[in-house]
C-alpha cells in the first residue's frame, strides 16, 4: 500500500504507465499542453527519517539504462520539478509523455530515485496512489 525510497544503496520505485493505447485513443485529435505525475508522502512517515528534499524521475530505455527525461535535460530543474513541497512531489513530464505516445522506441517504465542519495540517510515513504494529470486542448 506504500512505496519506499531509501538513500545510500537503498530502494528506488519503479513506475509503469499502463494502457498507453487507451490513453492515446482518448487523446485522439487533442493537443497535450501539460502532463504531470504527483506523489504524496505518507502521513506521519517522517517521524524517524525525513523525506528527501528532492526526488529524480528517470526513464528506462530499451537497453535497460536509466536516462534523464527530456523535460529535465531541456527545460531544467524549475520546469521539471521533483522538490518536496509540503508533502508532495510533482514532476512535469509533458515532453516524455508526448514521446511515449508517439515514439515506439520509448518504454513506459520510469524509476523514482532520491537526489543526493550518497550524502544523506533520508527515507521517503509515498502513498501508492500516483496521480497522472493530462491537460489538453481540442483540435
Amino acid at each position: 500500500s506504500r512505496m519506499h525510497i531509501q538513500s545510500m544503496a537503498g530502494y528506488k520505485v519503479k513506475i509503469t504507465i499502463n494502457n498507453t493505447d487507451s490513453i492515446e485513443s482518448l487523446l485522439d485529435r487533442k493537443i497535450i499542453n501539460k502532463a504531470t505525475l504527483t506523489f504524496d508522502v505518507e502521513a506521519l512517515s517522517q517521524s524517524e527519517y525525513e523525506a528527501h528534499e528532492r526526488l529524480v524521475l528517470v526513464r528506462v530505455n530499451n537497453e535497460g539504462d536509466n536516462m534523464f527525461l527530456s523535460d529535465f535535460t531541456i527545460e531544467g530543474d524549475e520546469y521539471f520539478g521533483g522538490n518536496l513541497e509540503s508533502t508532495r512531489y510533482t514532476f512535469n513530464i509533458t515532453r516524455y509523455f508526448n514521446q511515449l505516445l508517439n515514439n515506439e522506441l520509448y518504454t513506459n517504465n520510469l524509476y523514482l530515485l532520491p537526489a543526493g542519495a550518497v550524502v544523506n540517510a533520508n527515507r521517503t515513504i509515498l502513498n501508492k496512489d500516483v496521480k497522472l494529470q493530462i491537460f489538453y486542448s481540442e483540435l
